[in-house]
């Protein structure tokens, strides 16, 4: 598989697991209406996709992946505090969620990338 077609499978198996999840919670319990929720979903994800592979390019072990998934939690959690009108870990909990189930998804599906 080529660099680009496996980063084209991997970003979209992000997109499949995480937006639906994000979506739905935004939406039915954070009453975000669709479409902001969506273009959330979306966004934040294609913001921080490429900066998790860059930093797994450069490292790619599992102590940096964990350490990586942390640092996008973080990042997603406080760009979806931008998107949506609440405070506190909210946020955060759904991007933990997402990302949790988007690498759990990717690792059963095609094994950890190294």
């Amino acid at each position: 598989m080529t660099w680009a077609l496996g980063y084209g499978v991997a970003l979209a198996t992000t997109l499949l697991a995480e937006v639906p999840l994000t979506w739905a919670y935004a939406v039915w319990r954070l009453d975000v209406p669709p479409g902001r929720a969506l273009s959330a979903a979306v966004g934040v994800n294609l913001l921080s996709h490429p900066l998790l592979t860059l930093v797994l390019l450069a490292s790619p072990a599992t102590p940096t992946l964990i350490a990586a998934e942390v640092g996008v939690v973080a990042i997603e959690g406080w760009l979806f505090r931008q998107w949506w009108p609440r405070e506190g870990l909210t946020p955060y909990a759904v991007a933990l969620a997402a990302n949790a189930g988007s690498l759990a998804l990717g690792t059963a599906l095609w094994g950890m990338p190294w």
